[in-house]
This record gives C-alpha cells, sequence and structure tokens, in this order.
C-alpha cells in the first residue's frame, strides 16, 4: 500500500516537472536539470511523501521484480538535490553503489529475468544524474 503511495508522488512529481518545462532545457540532463529543481516547491503531500521516504532507512538494494530500492534511491536523490544536502547525497551514493550487482544476487526462478533489471534500472541512472554523481566528491 505505501508503495504504490510512493510511485503516485514520484510519478506525480516527475509529470509536474516535465509538462512545465520545454524538451530542449533538459539536454545536458536526463530529466531535469539542478536550476529546474531549485524552483519546485518544498511543501504539499507528494514532497511531503518524498521527502518521508528519502529520510527513511530503507537498507540496501536486494535485486528483483520486487524491490522498491530503486524508486526509494531516486525520491532520496531527489530531495537531496532539491535541499542541495551533501549528506543526503552520500547516502545516495551508497544506494546507487549497493544496487550493483543486485541483478543475479540472488536470482532464483522467476526473481531472475531481465524485465526486474530493466524496471529497476531506470530509476537508479536518473538519481545518479539528479545528483550529479558524475562529479560528486563523497569525501
Amino acid at each position: 500500500m505505501f508503495d504504490s503511495y510512493l510511485r503516485k508522488a514520484v510519478v506525480t512529481f516527475f509529470l509536474l516537472t516535465a509538462s512545465t518545462t520545454p524538451y530542449l532545457a533538459h539536454a545536458a540532463y536526463i530529466w531535469i536539470s539542478p536550476a529546474e529543481l531549485k524552483a519546485l516547491p518544498t511543501s504539499g503531500a507528494a514532497w511531503d511523501q518524498i521527502r518521508s521516504i528519502a529520510n527513511s532507512n530503507f537498507g540496501k538494494a536486494t535485486g528483483g521484480h520486487n524491490d522498491n530500492h530503486d524508486v526509494n534511491t531516486l525520491a532520496q536523490a531527489l530531495v537531496a538535490a532539491r535541499l542541495d544536502d551533501d549528506a543526503l547525497k552520500k547516502k545516495v551514493v551508497e544506494n546507487l553503489l549497493s544496487a550493483i550487482g543486485t541483478d543475479d544476487k540472488n536470482c532464483t526462478g522467476s526473481n531472475c529475468n531481465s524485465l526486474s533489471i530493466s524496471r529497476n534500472l531506470t530509476a537508479y541512472v536518473i538519481a545518479a544524474d539528479v545528483i550529479g554523481f558524475k562529479n560528486f566528491d563523497s569525501s
């Protein structure tokens, strides 16, 4: 139940951002630029839901199609970038790194398929882009 609310909050957040910004403004970024992210509100039900997840301890990635670590990491990245919170960005980096190798970890039966990898990968990629993973210095 909680996961469906989180997904709705993240989707609502993205739809609001994507629908109000021209495509070319995102040329250097996958989803949203830092300036556009800074212009978004830090109040309301969607923000409260995303921030709640960002500040929670949702554990490490386990892989598989039932793992919501990807969406939680994306929520955490959005909050970290919006608030320019380096401590939270560091947690995002830790969560991104914990996802490496989970595509074959505990890989058994229906839990082991390319759909699981595809489903989870997009959120991790966007999360890395939002926090500037390429240039982030976690020291």
